[in-house]
């Protein structure tokens, strides 16, 4: 494959920090399926952002120190 079309994008319950064995598969599930997307050149509905679209207002926050 072309370097643009290479990657390794994990999902499952084993990369999951949620407790919920289902919510994390899931969860992490549609993170790397939103990551191959974009990945590939793809990307989201204005409308409907996808979870890197959101990672700025969503994403961790730095509790400093």
């Amino acid at each position: 494959m072309p370097p643009e079309q290479r990657g390794l994008f994990l999902a499952g319950d084993g990369i999951s920090w949620t407790p919920a064995w289902v919510e994390g598969a899931v969860q992490t599930a549609l993170n790397a399926v939103w990551g191959v997307m974009t990945h590939l050149g793809g990307h989201s509905h204005p409308s409907n952002p996808g979870p890197g679209d959101a990672y700025a207002e969503h994403g961790p926050v730095d509790l400093g120190g």
